[in-house]
């Protein structure tokens, strides 16, 4: 067996057992549990939103390849995988597991397994290929394995971060450079470089940078053979990503970018010194420490891999500090500005190769049995210091089999979509949205939930339509909006749509604490939905009104408030329907790209005393408003320190356009007295 392969065995599996070893909780829960960082950060929704990922993308080229992009989620929003990453690379593993088993959670974790398997197994090939024996080899094997972001085991990083990638791309070039002709190793580079630029846009990225510096670190050292044909290679594999990322390129952006110019110097002070921060504590110190250890002796020698592996290093370790300067890229995959830490990946495997060598070198070089011992003995304790941090993440489990209720929707669901709710606002509940898209890995419903980095624009007013539930205008405008066929109601408590039963509403059943809804209510037509699921332009909304001043025949509304209601703090709350009258949508500033040309209910105080408000209230309507419909909406203000009595003027106001006539007035008696105080 040559040496590459033992190293490999030795480095792969010692990383294997003392992983085993270091998280027995994960171990003995991998068919059902995720290690969930939920009590320590905001990172809970991103584990869940992996196994989603990698399930969709599974069930899609298993069923509808050319529909990938149209995940189910966020419905009806179309090519809602490029809210996120795709991991197609990551399919090579994770594909035939989750065809074996059905089960997403399982397979997912044994991905991140083979991610501290695999690195420890390339790197350690890597550095015996230099020269070095089978231990130094099989210490960068493990220092590379529990490098930076393994530690403690969380399926986010472990993921998105998986330094086996780059590690298994330089083994492959480095094997390239022992026989630079034919096309059997330009062959083993190109499947390298697609599983890495494939699997997601993070990994591309660095990918990219580590074959750029091979080729010139190559052509510095005037070996020249073969590298016609691996940059034709690269190429072609980059070529083919970029014609695969077409979907990402195309998606609008719900958030434009900030140019550089607008970001104060002391805000990116402030994010050099976080980014420095957060390395700091995820950076394997150990390797570090025996880095700097073996130093003096790598800098006479110079391993045949050393310049790479010092690029790497520099290019990992200033990578995150350039990049943290940078606006955030929202419309394009290049998205891996958004987290600038990133980069250390490459850091972090350079260092475990050098310092390994670095431990070849220090024993081959002392002829003394008990300083090659000291050496050993701190290349080991290196090596495994992290092992106590490994499983200090509580596992959150999930079921394995279809629980009842999906059971039933996998059975009469019908394809049609589902709401599961309570829906609250993104930011609120991250975990309730990805816990319903882990849940929909069972039946494949369109789903309006979902939870990614880049959700759909109009998904904050899709949450307040939804928030408004039990409504019969929220239903309805659901339906016109989603063609929404199922809801399913989460517990404890009593269901605020009831048990009984309704025209619009018909009770399935109860299962467990929860219930399921069939809405008996079918949209008028398909205008809403097809407009939110291909929006594009920013000259209408996302409901697809034209935005554009009204003329003057259209300034025309109507407005029926009903009496105030005035609590004991001077609190006014007002019902009001506003209906338009005209034969001109009107745009709604929640589901426009741009508050300019949309319309608003305002109002406006004035008193006995002459008091005239100066900022007069403006309340968005809740969606858009058709020719001919009529939309409720509740007013809320409070009444002004003025002279009683005072009167609440509404109007409904257009956006750098006209004011709609006639406006109503509405008068507002003092408040009631409170316990023991006179009235006014």
């Amino acid at each position: 067996m040559s040496p590459r392969r033992k190293a490999a065995l030795a480095g792969g599996g010692i990383s294997l057992v003392l992983l085993v070893a270091g998280s027995p909780r994960w171990i003995a829960t991998l068919w059902s549990g995720l290690p969930d960082p939920q009590p320590f950060d905001a990172g809970g929704q991103d584990a869940r939103l992996v196994v989603w990922i990698l399930a969709w993308v599974a069930h899609a080229l298993g069923t509808a390849p050319s529909h990938l992009f149209d995940a189910n989620i966020f419905h009806p929003a179309a090519g809602m995988l490029t809210g996120s990453e795709h991991f197609l690379g990551a399919q090579v593993l994770f594909g035939p597991l989750y065809a074996l088993t059905g089960n997403p959670i399982f397979a997912t974790n044994a991905i991140a397994i083979m991610t501290y398997a695999v690195a420890g197994a390339a790197t350690a090939a890597l550095v015996a290929g230099w020269g070095a024996g089978l231990f130094p080899s099989t210490v960068a094997g493990v220092l590379a394995a529990f490098g930076a972001f393994r530690v403690p085991v969380d399926i986010r990083p472990v993921v998105h971060e998986a330094n086996a990638l780059p590690a298994c791309l330089w083994l492959a070039l480095d094997l390239y450079r022992e026989q630079p002709r034919g096309w059997a190793r330009a062959g083993l580079v190109a499947v390298a470089f697609l599983v890495v630029v494939f699997w997601s846009y993070y990994m591309a990225l660095l990918g990219i940078v580590v074959a750029l510096l091979f080729v010139i670190e190559r052509r510095a050292a005037g070996r020249t053979d073969g590298l016609g044909r691996l940059l034709a290679v690269l190429a072609a594999c980059s070529l083919s990503l970029a014609a695969f990322s077409v979907p990402y390129f195309e998606r609008a952006a719900a958030v434009p970018a900030i140019p550089l110019h607008a970001v104060p110097l002391a805000v990116r002070g402030l994010g050099v010194r976080m980014e420095a921060r957060y390395l700091a504590a995820h950076a394997n110190w150990g390797g570090i420490a025996l880095l700097a250890l073996a130093a003096p002796v790598l800098w006479t020698a110079r391993p045949p891999g050393g310049r790479l592996a010092a690029a790497l290093v520099v290019v990992g370790v200033a990578g995150p500090f350039v990049l943290v300067g940078v606006p955030e890229i929202t419309s394009t995959p290049l998205r891996f500005f958004r987290y600038p830490w990133r980069p250390f990946v490459l850091a972090d495997v350079g260092i475990a190769a050098l310092a390994g060598y670095g431990v070849h070198l220090l024993t081959a070089r002392t002829g003394r049995r008990w300083l090659r011992a000291v050496v050993a003995g701190i290349a080991i304790l290196a090596a495994v210091h992290r092992m106590p941090g490994l499983g200090i993440h509580p596992i959150t489990t999930f079921p394995t089999v279809a629980p009842p209720v999906y059971a039933w929707l996998i059975e009469h669901g019908n394809g049609e979509p589902l709401l599961e709710w309570p829906y609250p606002a993104i930011l609120r509940d991250m975990i309730h949205q990805s816990d319903a898209m882990v849940a929909s890995t069972f039946h494949w419903l369109p789903v309006l939930n979902g939870w990614t980095g880049y959700p759909p624009p109009w998904r904050a007013s899709m949450s307040d339509i939804a928030s408004r539930l039990p409504s019969s205008d929220a239903l309805h405008d659901l339906v016109e909006m989603t063609h929404l066929r199922w809801i399913l109601w989460h517990g404890p408590g009593v269901p605020p749509f009831g048990t009984t039963g309704s025209p619009e509403l018909s009770f399935v059943g109860w299962f467990g604490s929860s219930a399921l809804y069939r809405v008996e209510i079918d949209a008028a037509d398909d205008v809403w939905r097809d407009a939110l699921r291909s929006w594009r332009s920013s000259a209408v909304t996302y409901l697809g009104t034209p935005r554009r001043a009204l003329d003057a025949g259209s300034c025309r509304s109507t407005v029926a408030p009903a009496a105030p209601d005035v609590d004991a703090r001077g609190r006014v709350r007002i019902a009001t329907v506003v209906a338009n009258p005209t034969s001109t949508p009107w745009p709604a500033r929640g589901w426009s790209p741009d508050p300019r040309y949309t319309i608003s209910l305002e109002s406006r105080w004035t008193c006995a005393d002459g008091y005239r408000d100066t900022q007069p209230g403006r309340t968005p309507l809740p969606r858009d408003l058709r020719p001919g419909e009529h939309l409720a909406m509740t007013i809320t203000s409070d009444l002004p320190k003025a002279t009683p009595p005072c009167r609440l003027e509404l109007a409904v106001v257009q956006e750098d356009g006209c004011v709609l006539e006639p406006r109503t007035t509405v008068s507002v008696a003092s408040p009631p007295a409170r316990d023991g105080a006179p009235s006014s």
